[in-house]
């Protein structure tokens, strides 16, 4: 039996790091129009926990300020989405439906 040896011992580099430059991004405020904040409208943006979610493929709607898709296969539905650190999340329809859901983004 042979005895155990370790590769050919490399010597220790340093790896110099380049910086990159990162684009600034403004944000753009708008103002919005009597329609978008009229109550009475069909675009709303109130809590629409009370409505059963859309139930076409890849709809994205909003929950707890993270968007979901509507994922379907073999008659299987599912809302995926990802939690706070980014792990994906799936929620069932009445999930959304209990969390409360809209289709805008919150400000």
């Amino acid at each position: 039996m042979e005895p155990l040896t370790r590769g050919p011992v490399l010597p220790k580099t340093k790896v110099a790091l380049r910086r990159v430059p990162v684009p600034v991004t403004e944000t753009v405020r708008v103002m919005k129009t009597d329609e978008q904040t009229d109550p009475a409208s069909t675009q709303a943006t109130a809590p629409a926990s009370a409505e059963l979610p859309p139930t076409a493929p890849c709809t994205v709607v909003w929950c707890g300020g993270r968007p979901y898709v509507l994922e379907t296969s073999a008659g299987h539905n599912r809302w995926m989405g990802t939690d706070h650190r980014g792990r994906p999340v799936a929620l069932t329809s009445a999930d959304l439906q209990r969390r409360g859901w809209t289709h805008t983004r919150a400000s």
